[in-house]
């Protein structure tokens, strides 16, 4: 119980239109929707920003090696993005 309640602080953040925040136990996924490829990274790295500001304050550990981007599109490769200065993928 205690789980939900940090956890629905995060979900319940006001998040950009193209933007969600899913969440199941303890995994989380963005499903972001933009034109170009340049606004999928700004938007992407907004989003991992404010997340990881959240797990900052509540002292919790992102597993890295579990992170992971999946593009559908057109695009031929998906955004760089960085958590904790760390670029992934």
């Amino acid at each position: 119980m205690f789980w939900n309640l940090v956890a629905n602080e995060i979900i319940s953040e006001e998040w950009q239109p193209n933007l969600l925040l899913q969440a199941f136990a303890d995994d989380f996924i963005f499903v972001i929707s933009e034109p170009t490829g340049t606004k999928l990274k700004a938007t992407a790295q907004a989003a991992l920003t404010k997340f990881q500001h959240w797990t900052d304050k509540h002292q919790l550990n992102v597993s890295t090696e579990k992170f992971t981007t999946i593009l559908i599109f057109r695009l031929v490769s998906g955004p760089r993005v960085k958590w904790d200065n760390q670029t992934n993928i």
